[in-house]
């Protein structure tokens, strides 16, 4: 894999992502005007437990699939068939355990009755749908990877509103069963497409390593679910709906830089635990910087554009969510710098350090949310986000400093990198009003971005050959 494949799967990956973002918001759109504010809060409690439950039942086995090619290189596919085929069956054991006991599912989750089926179907297909895209991400099946997530998408979004406005009367199940027919449609995809390409369906000592790898994750995802909507949830609980729009609509332009950086790194993890084996670190070293200042004159620059992408996507009254535009880009950017020692964390088979450190940061942000969140509204969640990105970021760092000894930049490197963040978006915010600056700023960044860039993409293309 040369850098000229890094690149074009950097390029499919990204171009996907924000036709699915771009897919998402046009959903939002769509569907509040079709459902009342309580079908789509029934809705949405339904989605929120599809992504808890997922990781639990599925057990993050998803997550072992780089790594497991280290382990046993030249086998994915009989891998990845041997995840979906324990999945599945380890899904029907819970199935006809809770028929035995006669659990009340519904009660629990707290959603209607006649919606634990389709829960139940959502639930499968996705762990198969995750287990098959990680599969094809480190073969370097781009493209595939790519068409499959955006035709899901679209698919989802056409069947639901086919559904909701002309098939079903009850527009909740329109709008599931336009989600629930695209996840099985790629999940039968995926089923056929890795029985063609492997021998075994099952094989043992693939399915050991998998549990044992990615168990103790299991509680890390989903303490990352749960911290990742429980400050809309409290907002809207505490102190009032529109607080909690305003935030919601702000985080969801915030967190599109990290979901893009996540989309680009996709392309050069099969290269980063090449390297890991090969311990290339010096290369891992100067591409983390390439990468660490590429994301932060890109993060820089969103927040310098915040404002007026707040006052193209919504109404006057939503304009205040710039101030929460700015603060979550900070905030993602952290996230960004962390994902380079939660992957040598990975790699390293550290999977229940990495849950304990996501469990603190998670507990951080909830009980700092709590105790601030009545008084100070979105500011308080906005500060409980970015001390909690802070502390996990300096317990990964740390950790991996005194405990593994793997450690691919200096605290110096990471310091100016989140110093020049926190202060830029404190900065922009005071600036909001001075348009004239900012655009100044914003020619000013764009310069140097492109010099720092043109003097270093040399270095960088040679390592990744």
């Amino acid at each position: 894999m040369g850098f000229i494949d890094i690149i074009k799967a950097m390029s499919w990956y990204s171009a996907a992502k924000l036709a699915i973002l771009f897919a998402s918001i046009a959903s939002v759109a769509i569907f509040t005007r079709l459902l009342t504010p309580d079908e789509f809060g029934q809705v949405a409690i339904y989605v929120s437990w599809v992504a808890i439950l997922t990781p639990v039942l599925g057990m993050g086995l998803s997550l072992s699939i780089p790594r497991s090619q280290v382990e046993f290189p030249h086998s994915l596919s009989s891998y990845g068939l041997t995840l979906l085929t324990f999945s599945g069956t380890f899904f029907l054991v819970v199935l006809l355990a809770i028929f035995v006991l006669n659990i009340d599912v519904s009660e629990i989750v707290g959603i209607r009755p006649d919606l634990v089926l389709l829960l139940s179907l959502h639930i499968v297909s996705s762990m198969i749908g995750s287990i098959y895209v990680a599969t094809m991400q480190y073969n370097m099946s781009y493209k595939r990877v790519s068409v499959i997530a955006l035709l899901k998408t679209v698919t989802g979004l056409m069947l639901a509103y086919y559904f909701v406005v002309w098939l079903m009367d009850d527009p909740i199940l329109g709008r599931l069963w336009g989600m629930i027919v695209a996840e099985l449609m790629v999940a039968l995809y995926a089923v056929i497409d890795l029985s063609r390409e492997s021998r075994a369906v099952i094989e043992w000592r693939y399915l050991a390593f998998g549990l044992t790898y990615s168990a103790p994750f299991i509680l890390g995802s989903v303490s990352a679910t749960i911290n990742n909507q429980f400050d809309r949830v409290m907002l809207a609980n505490m102190v009032s709906n529109s607080e909690a729009a305003i935030y919601s609509l702000g985080t969801t332009l915030g967190i599109l830089s990290f979901t893009l950086w996540v989309a680009l790194r996709q392309a050069i993890i099969p290269w980063l635990y090449r390297a890991y084996s090969a311990e290339r670190f010096s290369d891992i070293r100067h591409l983390y910087a390439f990468l660490g200042w590429s994301a932060l004159f890109g993060t820089i620059g969103g927040m310098l554009i915040a404002k007026e992408a707040i006052h193209v996507l919504s109404e006057k009254e939503y304009w205040e969510a710039s101030t929460v535009v700015i603060f979550i880009l900070c905030c993602s950017y952290i996230q960004i710098l962390t994902l380079n020692e939660t992957e040598t964390q990975m790699y390293r088979k550290k999977t229940l350090a990495n849950s304990v450190i996501i469990i603190v940061g998670a507990i951080a942000n909830i009980s700092f949310n709590y105790i601030y969140i009545p008084e100070y509204g979105y500011n308080a969640a906005l500060c409980s986000t970015l001390i909690s990105c802070l502390l996990m970021h300096m317990l990964f760092y740390y950790y991996n400093l005194h405990c593994t000894g793997d450690v691919l930049t200096t605290p110096h490197g990471y310091s100016i990198k989140i110093i020049i963040a926190i202060t830029s978006a404190f900065a922009v915010n005071l600036l909001s009003d001075h348009t004239a600056v900012r655009y100044g700023m914003l020619l000013l960044l764009v310069i140097t971005a492109c010099v720092y860039i043109w003097r270093n993409i040399g270095g960088v293309r040679r390592i990744l050959q």
